[in-house]
């Protein structure tokens, strides 16, 4: 028989990472749209250097996986002291604001492909009637080469919007507490006395079963409105530095 009250509990401590999970989303797709059209004018560029600048960039982050990007941005960036003295530290230092650049040269790459596809398929023929019309620059790309392209291009980039919201599911990797990151959390509801036993066959619980198993639903709620701060990160990873003194990847000042 399904619990139907602790698929209720689990429903309500998810919730709150929602937010979390489509305003990344959200602001990873509006700033990657926004590098991805450079990019794409960049590729389709005659000009050598950018062509080759803008093709290296897409076939970095295309060709590495997005976990490995998001890993490197996290805990690769602290290793570099000029980089913690820099002015953008106090974001970089932040798991959300890494996660938000990892996702968001990812979908950079990845769209300028799309806007790079919807651009090269504007028939010839059209643009050639444009110009006979009198159009030329700005109302030509305004009026016939824009609209054609993000028409042509507006399937694909829905489809990457939708693989976004599911590859926000890799911000747990880097301590962000979104909706994967806090279904991980109720996985390990496991080793409370009382889980175990509905899944071996109880169909009840006692009620300080159940107190317990709601009260750790609720300090798993409770981490998405007050995450960790940085002070309470490095203290919890310190004893995991290594004693030889080295910057250990998991420590970030």
């Amino acid at each position: 028989m399904i619990d139907l009250a602790f698929l209720l509990e689990c429903f309500r401590t998810i919730l709150p990472g929602v937010p979390t999970t489509f305003g990344l989303t959200a602001l990873s797709v509006s700033v990657g749209f926004v590098f991805a059209v450079p990019l794409a004018l960049a590729r389709l560029s005659a000009i050598a250097p950018l062509h080759l600048i803008a093709r290296a960039y897409v076939f970095v982050f295309r060709g590495t996986p997005l976990a490995i990007q998001m890993s490197l941005i996290y805990f690769g960036l602290a290793q570099f002291p000029w980089i913690r003295a820099s002015v953008p530290w106090p974001y970089l230092r932040e798991p959300f604001w890494c996660a938000f650049l990892a996702l968001m040269l990812n979908t950079a790459a990845y769209g300028s492909e799309i806007v790079g596809g919807g651009l090269l398929s504007v028939p010839v023929g059209q643009i050639e009637a444009a110009r006979a019309a009198g159009m030329s620059g700005l109302l030509l790309v305004r009026r016939i080469v824009a609209p054609i392209a993000l028409r042509n291009a507006l399937p694909a980039y829905g489809a990457e919007i939708i693989l976004m919201v599911k590859a926000t599911s890799l911000a747990s990797m880097v301590t962000l507490i979104e909706v994967t990151g806090l279904e991980a959390r109720i996985n390990h509801l496991d080793d409370v006395s009382g889980v175990r036993g509905l899944r071996g066959g109880r169909r009840h619980l006692s009620r300080h079963q159940l107190h317990a198993r709601r009260s750790r639903l609720a300090g798993h709620a409770a981490l998405v409105a007050r995450p960790a701060s940085a002070s309470e990160f490095r203290s919890a990873s310190s004893s995991k530095a290594p004693t030889s003194g080295a910057l250990c990847p998991c420590w970030r000042p």
